[in-house]
């Protein structure tokens, strides 16, 4: 299968170095399917909606677009207007189209030429081609050749009929597109990172979408983090698709929020294996309940124990409820037991109450 080509010049030195067109950084949704980019009638002269483009006899035609091909349509003889003979002294016409219209011309009009589905479901008809060099079934690239131009069927001369259809179930069906509105556009495609929802104390989903034209996404997902540069990926989802929304969990995907705390989080997604990225969003978790300080207080500041009759002593905590852990600095002097002190010996000893709350330590 032979590929549209360009050749390059030296003046010192000859060299012919032959390259794909369609090796680009970006490739266009549609190229011109002929070198020759002018044209014999426009698409609102058309009957057909389509454009012709003017032509010599034999040159190169190529697929405007990656595809596969689900017509071919050949066996007329390269003439325009010919309407004597019958399909058998031209050679095969193919069973899918009519021999000959109600004015005689080889393949309903069409001549030989061929229908390409597009990677994207629109359409596109080759018309009045000279010869067609590839085969029902047969994928082809954006670029490749896939015949030569003629004046077969129902044309004035030498030309490329080229009608592109939007998706649809037929080829015939969908609705006809200006060719001129699509040639060489680039790809394009838009991540948009959203608000984030559910945000609770320790969670929150973050939200993000993206839109492509010409290209599909491969993979999207979301970047999150506490500083703005310095996000990780969250999560990602494999997928082959125009526009998808997307939703992240950070609870989901492992992540235990700080309440009263910001953070940081961007949408990204990848096509033709570039990764393209939404704006940096940021979000703050609600207060929560460790925003408020712990505190513990006793009934008593000091006590004196004689004979060693044992004393109470009463801790007050806030929030309530917490555990309280006792202490005494010198045991051989007192004890105490959840708040209940005994003395042992004469001496002076510090009696502590302590609770943990929220990771901070608080005593009296």
């Amino acid at each position: 299968m032979k590929m549209k080509k360009t050749t390059i010049f030296f003046l010192t030195c000859i060299f012919i170095f032959l390259l794909p067109e369609n090796v680009l950084a970006a490739s266009p949704l549609y190229i011109w399917p002929t070198e020759s980019h002018s044209l014999s009638r426009n698409f609102n002269e058309h009957s057909k909606k389509a454009i012709d483009i003017s032509v010599s006899s034999g040159e190169l035609v190529y697929a405007s677009r990656s595809g596969k091909v689900i017509n071919v349509f050949t066996g007329c003889n390269n003439h325009s207007g010919i309407k004597n003979g019958t399909c058998e002294k031209r050679g095969l016409c193919n069973p899918s189209s009519a021999s000959y219209n109600s004015s005689g011309f080889c393949n309903s009009g069409f001549g030989n030429g061929l229908i390409i589905k597009h990677d994207d479901g629109t359409y596109a008809h080759y018309a009045h081609m000279s010869t067609v060099h590839v085969s029902e079934g047969q994928t082809v690239k954006q670029g490749d050749v896939v015949g030569t131009s003629g004046d077969s069927g129902n044309c004035n001369g030498p030309c490329l009929h080229f009608e592109l259809r939007s998706k649809n179930v037929s080829a015939y069906k969908g609705t006809p597109i200006d060719p001129l509105t699509v040639f060489n556009n680039e790809p394009s495609i838009s991540v948009l990172t959203k608000d984030a929802k559910s945000i609770s104390e320790d969670s929150a989903t973050l939200y993000g979408s993206v839109s492509a034209t010409g290209i599909n996404v491969t993979e999207v997902g979301m970047y999150f983090g506490k500083s703005e540069s310095n996000l990780a990926k969250l999560g990602s989802d494999t997928v082959n698709t125009y526009s998808t929304n997307m939703w992240y969990n950070t609870t989901k995907y492992g992540k235990i929020l700080e309440p009263g705390s910001t953070y940081y989080y961007r949408a990204y997604a990848i096509a033709g294996g570039k990764t393209y990225y939404g704006s940096i969003k940021t979000f703050s978790t609600l207060p929560g309940a460790n925003t408020v300080s712990g505190s513990i207080g006793l009934s008593q500041s000091a006590l004196t124990i004689q004979d060693n009759v044992c004393c109470s002593l009463t801790a007050t905590v806030s929030p309530a409820g917490q555990k309280v852990t006792w202490k005494s600095s010198d045991s051989s002097v007192a004890t105490v037991k959840d708040g209940m002190v005994s003395g042992v010996r004469a001496g002076t000893a510090t009696i502590t109450a302590s609770m943990t709350y929220n990771g901070v330590t608080y005593s009296a």
